[in-house]
């Protein structure tokens, strides 16, 4: 079986994990990086470019403000807006990130003022995780948590971005109800 599958089979992370992950890494940035990843279930290529403005709190929560890079049909919002709660378990690291951020600047600095690469993240997800995870891994991780906790199809579709609901479809195989709404 493929590293892939093996880990999307495994089991959800959770947050002790996550917390492990965050532990071996050195900087800030790495951290925040994890922690983001986890959380909101963003893609890579949407986290990289985040910048200080894209994440803010207001009445205890966290707001994170994500670009739509990947879709096959453009949608009228460019961006969609995640909300988690301010307790969420590990986020002080993102959000201290963030405070130590300028104003305009990327959140994940990279070399040259520019953000950081997609392929140093891939190198840099597989380090702290012992070579059994990959950036993409947080998101399944996330929307399968999501459909776990009874979210219906139309919820998977917002959080994910997705341009088309049958992409939910799939998250919601182990809950025959729910997988019947989008037939």
């Amino acid at each position: 079986m493929g590293k892939y599958k093996e880990n999307v089979e495994r089991h959800l992370l959770i947050a002790a994990e996550v917390h492990q992950m965050v532990q071996k890494a050195k900087r800030l940035q790495d951290k925040a990086l994890v922690v983001l990843l986890w959380i909101f279930g963003c893609r890579i290529s949407e986290a990289i470019v985040l910048k200080k403005e894209d994440i803010w709190t207001k009445d205890g929560k966290v707001f994170c403000s994500l670009p739509i890079l990947k879709q096959r049909k453009r949608l009228v919002q460019p961006t969609h807006r995640l909300i988690v709660p301010e307790e969420t378990p590990l986020i002080h690291y993102l959000l201290d990130q963030v405070n130590q951020t300028a104003d305009g600047a990327y959140i994940f600095p990279g070399h040259e003022a520019d953000h950081l690469r997609r392929q140093r993240a891939w190198r840099l997800i597989s380090k702290l995780s012992d070579n059994r995870l990959f950036p993409h891994f947080f998101r399944h991780n996330r929307l399968n948590k999501l459909a776990e906790d009874g979210s219906s199809a139309l919820e998977l579709q917002s959080w994910a971005g997705w341009s088309d609901l049958r992409s939910a479809k799939s998250y919601l195989i182990r809950k025959p109800v729910e997988a019947k709404e989008i037939r």
